[in-house]
């Protein structure tokens, strides 16, 4: 609770409007389809937890481990989010972090949550906690 009290403050900086956040973006809901020589979006799936937000929840959930760790796909995001015409600001990686630690504390929160969970959500908020923020 310290960490949060700390660094929750740091996603008040941002100042962009809501936008429709999806909420579970990560690579299961993400369908592509090969284009040339690369790959294009073709659909995103499982839309039951969207909301207007900001979108530092879907990059973080998006930048959650395998893929966040992958060399250069946290800036391949970033070149396609800003492609796309939208601003990042500097600190933008940890904003996704932080709102990714929310979505961790809500699935902790569940009444019954599913298989696996909790030991995933205590490494993600452990790894979290282990950041160099300030």
């Amino acid at each position: 609770m310290a960490f949060v009290d700390a660094e929750a403050a740091l996603l008040d900086t941002w100042e962009g409007r809501p936008c429709l956040t999806h909420a579970d973006f990560g690579g299961t809901n993400i369908l592509v389809r090969p284009v040339g020589e690369g790959w294009a979006l073709a659909a995103v799936l499982d839309w039951e937890f969207a909301f207007a937000g900001s979108p530092f929840f879907d990059l973080g959930n998006l930048l959650r481990p395998p893929l966040g760790r992958l060399p250069g796909f946290a800036d391949a995001v970033a070149a396609g989010y800003t492609g796309a015409g939208h601003t990042l600001p500097p600190r933008w990686r940890e904003m996704a972090v932080m709102a990714d630690l929310i979505a961790w504390a809500d699935f902790l929160a569940r009444e019954t949550p599913p298989p696996g969970v909790i030991a995933t959500a205590r490494e993600r908020i452990r790894d979290t906690i282990a950041r160099e923020f300030s």
